[in-house]
């Protein structure tokens, strides 16, 4: 069980959201929230800050002026965001593999087809 109650959507989903709010705000490193959450693992890593999809830092800025403390959807960890950069970057892969995938079982079931068309026309 992970931190999010299980759901292991909800982490990206987290990041979006406070990323899409947070459009319009200026990214600087001064502002980074780079806590960690509440909960913590044995497992859990640090992850140094990138420069790969600069949108995405934007959900752990900081706000300044409201003294009220921002929602868990609205400040995400520098650690989160980057674990959400990582899933981003692995989304070619899986492309890739799913059109190469998709000509393998093609390719499969013309062979299949024509083996028994074959059969058909020696008897």
């Amino acid at each position: 069980m992970n931190e999010y109650g299980g759901v292991l959507l909800k982490a990206p989903q987290k990041v979006f959201v406070a990323a899409i709010v947070k459009r319009k705000q200026l990214c600087s490193s001064d502002h980074l929230h780079a806590t960690q959450s509440k909960v913590t693992d044995s497992n859990d890593h640090k992850f140094l800050h990138t420069q790969r999809f600069k949108l995405l830092d934007k959900a752990c800025i900081k706000t300044e002026g409201l003294n009220k403390e921002e929602g868990s959807w609205r400040l995400c960890t520098v650690s989160q965001v980057e674990q959400v950069k990582i899933l981003i970057s692995l989304l070619p892969i899986f492309a890739c593999t799913i059109v190469f995938n998709t000509i393998l079982a093609q390719l499969q079931t013309f062979s299949v087809q024509q083996g028994s068309q074959m059969k058909e026309l020696k008897n």
